[in-house]
């Protein structure tokens, strides 16, 4: 007999080929996520069913209702939309991710939960004082390894992207 997760893992692996590759919204505890099934990180996040559980947890516990919460580098937004979901009393949420293709993804994410209202999101990096940098891309890792500085030789393709200090954000 199966346990739960390996159950869970060879469903998902057999929904993943039927989804083909690119971005599909998929549901994990009851959130609802954008993934790109172009990069193998999110292939990962999906086939285990989970999303940095640990951490999770530790945002269970800390975030309460009336509290700000600020998701720098959201990514496709897990935690800014988890805790939408499930700490509907937060004050604000502001998720930053600077990346475009990533940025769609968390857009997509918040319209998937009907959280758009309730979370500030924005297309840009957030540093120590305002203006443009290049982020790079690097060819044959997924887009959470870019970086402001070149990684060894790998070969990589830049993006533009607007930078502004949080402090300036808040409102």
């Amino acid at each position: 007999m199966l346990g739960i997760n390996t159950a869970r893992y060879y469903y998902h692996q057999a929904a993943m080929r039927l989804y083909g590759p690119g971005a599909h919204v998929v549901a994990f505890d009851g959130v609802d996520i954008a993934l790109d099934f172009a990069y193998a990180n999110h292939r990962s996040i999906y086939l285990r069913g989970e999303v940095e559980p640990a951490l999770t947890q530790v945002l269970e516990a800390a975030v309460r209702p009336g509290d700000v919460f600020v998701d720098i580098g959201a990514n496709f937004g897990w935690y800014t939309n988890w805790l939408l979901v499930k700490q509907p009393a937060l004050n604000a949420v502001y998720a930053f991710e600077p990346l475009a293709a990533i940025f769609d993804l968390l857009k997509r994410s918040l319209s998937a939960n009907r959280c758009e209202a309730r979370c500030v999101a924005q297309q840009l990096a957030v540093g120590a004082k305002p203006g443009t940098l290049s982020i790079k891309k690097f060819a044959g890792l997924d887009p959470m390894h870019a970086s402001f500085y070149p990684l060894a030789d790998l070969p990589f393709e830049e993006e533009e992207v607007c930078v502004e200090p949080l402090d300036a954000l808040a409102h």
